[in-house]
């Protein structure tokens, strides 16, 4: 399965596009394909008849104030395309006042985030299907991506192949256009149980930072021996925790669903390559195309969405990774971006590997 939880925490339950149609009698399925109903009986859609792989998957995730249950079908088919159909359910104070562009926004910026290329959300019909749709494309992998709304959850049915064209023809229609609610109950959401006092996120800029000067020369960049502090955005920045997954290094300030400010640097690896005492120096006129990407994001006040940033030329970077042991990746970093607030983070950080 392609879907990583970050994206599925940004998927909500708000209605995407028109519901979905329900009917009590099917129609009959193409040659080749069957209907498959899902756990909770809530919801059908087609899959190949035979696949030489598949298999369901539930799931319920908590972050901060939110909590969400999932359920996937997910099959691959003799051809090598991979069908997922997810159905999401998003509950919690965050969610409040999330519009669907916000959803889209999010969802695309998570998958950029993760070094995918995004198209445009374009909303459309497949089959008797409305939805929002996006192609994602990375390596040597591309997917066809439909969001749908309706009975208060948000349904994704993804195909993924091997390019683009791979996933846009007649099977990918066939699946995206399949799905039909059955008129059955909705699911039932598990009794509530009173939620733990959480201590309050800090506001941005409202913890000082160790004062870090910005600057694009390598020779001036000196690793503070501190934890990593300094300004995203315009406001201060202290780590708070930092996470590593295999390409991925996040720096994160703040304890809710969304950070209150980070730093992600997006490192090209070879498949199965270590991290671990790796080292990277990268001026604002490299020319490397396998130079790191650098994605800054900030929780400005009264939004419920943060403000992203992309940078992938332009930037200065010292990053310097020790060894790998027993789930922890220490390193140093030293970064520096031509926003136009100047962002610059350094100092020694830990991080949780994955």
């Amino acid at each position: 399965m392609r879907w990583t939880t970050s994206v599925l925490l940004l998927s909500t339950a708000a209605v995407l596009a028109g519901d979905p149609p329900e009917t009590k009698e099917l129609p009959k399925p193409p040659a080749g394909w069957k209907y498959v109903e899902s756990k909770d009986e809530t919801y059908q859609f087609l899959f190949p008849a035979q696949t030489p792989r598949s298999g369901t998957r539930d799931r319920t995730y908590r972050s901060g104030r939110l909590s969400f249950r999932v359920q996937v079908n997910y099959c691959v088919s003799r051809d090598g395309l991979t069908f997922a159909a997810e159905a999401l359910n998003l509950a919690g104070i965050g969610v409040k006042g999330l519009g669907a562009k916000d959803i889209l926004k999010i969802i695309v910026d998570a998958e950029k985030m993760d070094g995918y290329d995004v198209t445009e959300p374009v909303e459309g019909t497949v089959g008797k299907l409305t939805g929002n749709q996006f192609y994602a494309s990375k390596g040597g992998e591309a997917r066809r991506v439909m969001l749908i709304g309706g009975r208060g959850r948000t349904y994704i049915l993804s195909v993924a192949g091997k390019d683009k064209a791979n996933v846009g023809g007649e099977d990918a229609d066939t699946f995206l256009g399949s799905l039909v609610l059955t008129p059955k109950p909705a699911v039932k959401t598990e009794p509530k149980t009173p939620a733990k006092p959480e201590a309050p996120a800090p506001t941005p800029g409202t913890e000082a930072a160790a004062e870090v000067v910005w600057t694009n020369d390598l020779t001036k960049m000196a690793f503070p021996d501190k934890p990593a502090s300094g300004k995203i955005m315009g406001a201060d920045f202290k780590v708070a925790s930092a996470e590593y997954v295999p390409g991925f290094l996040t720096l994160r300030q703040g304890k809710g669903f969304f950070a209150d400010a980070q730093v992600k640097v997006a490192l090209s690896l070879k498949p199965g390559e270590s991290i671990g005492g790796k080292t990277f120096e990268i001026g604002p006129r490299s020319d490397d195309v396998n130079k790191p990407s650098i994605f800054l994001s900030r929780l400005m006040p009264g939004e419920k969405v943060p403000k992203n940033e992309i940078l992938q030329t332009g930037y200065a970077l010292k990053l310097e990774f020790g060894p790998m042991e027993k789930g922890k990746l220490t390193g140093k970093i030293y970064v520096c971006t031509p926003d136009k607030n100047k962002s610059v983070v350094a100092g020694t950080f830990e991080a949780t590997a994955k």
